[in-house]
């Protein structure tokens, strides 16, 4: 059973959720459901997993009350509506014709819901934000996510092995896997310090307990100028949790700042 299945709970139990080192809690009596989150830094996650389970009532955290009939209810996970802002540290140069990949681990929201309703929701790591833009009349708003250290290395940004795929590992996790590819369509060599990852377009699957996330395609196009594509496919024995917006065939163009991409030899 996952943690993301949808469980039948028992009146005046209080129940709990391991989100690798968040918390969430439910209890329901009669028509009235209470929950609470324990919420931490993004650097202090754990390797705890699992759920959901009896536990004694929640300590110090504040309760938040809904109301709904019914038994049967789940914890939801959703991409953060917010973009995230991804540093690559020390800067990447991509050659004409080169191909970057990358596996994220993207934390999300989670929710409790009855009957398709939302009781309470939560980000359960706490992460700080940041703007990426080149002044505030044109960017946005973005998730800062950090690089985790070891040995609870989730993401933010890490290599994928050829030929290894995004399901495979024994560490229990809440978090969204995904692939980025990342293409230098122009020309010129480009000069990558940075990457803004828009999560309106992915679709969101869940497969054996795991959380997956479409393939991300960014194709640089020159004069700061990006085309996104996330490929709407449902992978065999996937199930699929929430869907992005598609536009047509999943493409959009996004322009960025000079922040995000820069032309080498335009800085020489």
């Amino acid at each position: 059973m996952s943690m993301w299945d949808t469980v039948t709970v028992k009146d005046g139990l209080w129940y709990r959720w391991r989100l690798n080192g968040a918390l969430a809690y439910l209890c329901k009596v009669g028509d009235l459901w209470q929950s609470a989150f324990k919420t931490i830094l993004f650097m202090d996650m754990q390797d705890d997993c699992g759920g959901p389970e009896d536990a004694p009532p929640p300590e110090s955290l504040p309760i938040t009350l809904g109301a709904g009939k019914g038994e049967a209810v789940s914890l939801h996970p959703y991409i953060a509506k917010q973009p995230y802002f991804l540093s690559l540290g020390d800067k990447l140069c991509l050659f004409p014709g080169m191909e970057v990949r990358f596996n994220l681990a993207l934390p999300p929201q989670v929710q409790f819901e009855l009957s398709g309703e939302c009781l309470a929701r939560t980000m359960p790591f706490l992460l700080p934000e940041t703007w990426d833009g080149d002044d505030t009349m044109s960017g946005m708003l973005c998730y800062a996510l950090p690089r985790p250290q070891a040995p609870f290395y989730y993401g933010a940004i890490e290599s994928l092995p050829p030929g290894s795929s995004l399901t495979e590992g024994s560490r229990a996790d809440v978090f969204i896997h995904s692939e980025v590819i990342l293409r230098n369509r122009t020309k010129a060599a480009l000069d990558l310090d940075h990457l803004v990852i828009d999560t309106e377009t992915i679709d969101l699957f869940e497969h054996e307990g795991r959380l997956i996330g479409d393939v991300v395609i960014v194709d640089a196009l020159g004069g700061g100028e990006l085309r996104v594509n996330t490929p709407s496919v449902v992978p065999a024995g996937y199930r699929k949790i929430s869907t992005g917006s598609k536009d047509g065939l999943g493409n959009r163009l996004i322009r960025h700042g000079a922040g995000f991409l820069k032309n080498i030899t335009a800085l020489a």
